[in-house]
């Protein structure tokens, strides 16, 4: 097979919904690449295959079972994909910008000897190789990477491509593979531990009102929460807010915390550094409110408020309410 093969990534028997990124590039670029589309997706023995993998316009679900494949385990993992592009030999392989398939990513590049990039934007193959663009220095700068013709591993930037949704497709192969590891492992899993609690996932919410250190305290995310409620949406937060204590660090935006692309993101009281914007920044809309008329979030924002976040904020909220009525 030639083509490009998309590693779904599951939770349990839920697809991640990374996937539909992956399918938005992978249509990009299929013309480019030819061949065939097809999803990997790596489980443990005897689990089932997620049914979300059978709405998808592709060509096949291929399944890689085995022992310690149901956990995320990144060797494992790395491995397992390495044994199935040597069956199927596919030109481009295209991974979740999640943690673990960051992590994946890198160690299957370098078993396929093959280019990586990671963080990729506007992804062009052409006869002269690949092309894409991603953030450097921090975000500072935007530069322009290519890589030479042969085999390419790419994982996209969060956000930088809408998420495709599944068809009314419904015959799709699913191919089973078992796999075994051929080596010893150098890495172990010893356990996954969940975090205690609800925390809201900022990745999935079209809607986040994100608080900085100008809120001055715990107690005024009491009002962001409102406005959230009021728009559908989740309350996010920058670094400072975070390592203050104000909010859960899961809520964390930035190069530190959570890359997010939300329809709109409501930046309050947060100043705008170059590592905040580089989590926010393929987010739909902007608007920053801050009573520093100079702040460098106003420079990435689509509308800005100067003013006083509690007068603002407080009046959006009682404008919401009355329209809610």
């Amino acid at each position: 097979m030639s083509g490009i093969l998309i590693v779904a990534e599951v939770d349990g028997v839920v697809v991640k919904p990374e996937l539909g990124e992956l399918v938005t590039l992978a249509g990009k670029i299929q013309e480019s690449v030819g061949g065939d589309l097809v999803v990997g997706v790596v489980v443990g023995s005897g689990r089932e295959v997620p049914r979300e993998l059978e709405g998808w316009e592709i060509d096949a679900v291929h399944v890689l079972e085995g022992d310690g494949l149901g956990d995320p385990w990144p060797e494992a993992h790395s491995e397992a994909l390495a044994q199935l592009c040597a069956e199927l030999e596919p030109d481009v392989v295209l991974l979740a910008p999640t943690l673990l398939g960051q992590e994946v990513s890198s160690r299957l590049a370098l078993r396929l000897n093959s280019s990586l990039i990671q963080g990729a934007m506007d992804v062009q193959l052409r006869d002269d190789g690949l092309f894409a663009r991603r953030h450097i220095y921090g975000g500072a700068a935007v530069a322009t990477v290519a890589a030479a013709v042969g085999r390419h591993v790419i994982v996209p930037r969060p956000g930088a491509y809408e998420r495709a949704a599944p068809s009314t497709r419904s015959a799709i192969d699913v191919l089973r593979h078992t796999v075994s590891l051929s080596s010893t492992p150098k890495t172990r899993f010893t356990g996954l531990t969940r975090r205690e609690g609800t925390v809201a996932n900022i990745k999935a919410a079209n809607v986040l009102v994100s608080g900085g250190s100008g809120i001055g305290g715990p107690e005024g995310f009491e009002l962001l929460q409102e406005v959230a409620d009021l728009l559908g949406g989740v309350v996010s937060a920058s670094r400072p807010a975070c390592d203050a204590g104000w909010v859960d660090s899961a809520l964390q935006v930035g190069m530190t915390g959570k890359t997010v692309a939300p329809d709109l993101y409501l930046a309050v009281g947060i100043s705008g550094a170059i590592q905040h914007l580089m989590g926010c920044a393929s987010a739909k809309v902007i608007v920053a409110v801050n009573k520093d008329k100079d702040a460098p979030i106003f420079r990435a924002s689509t509308l800005g408020v100067v003013g006083d976040w509690k007068e603002v904020m407080g009046g959006l909220r009682d404008a919401l309410s009355a329209a809610a009525r």
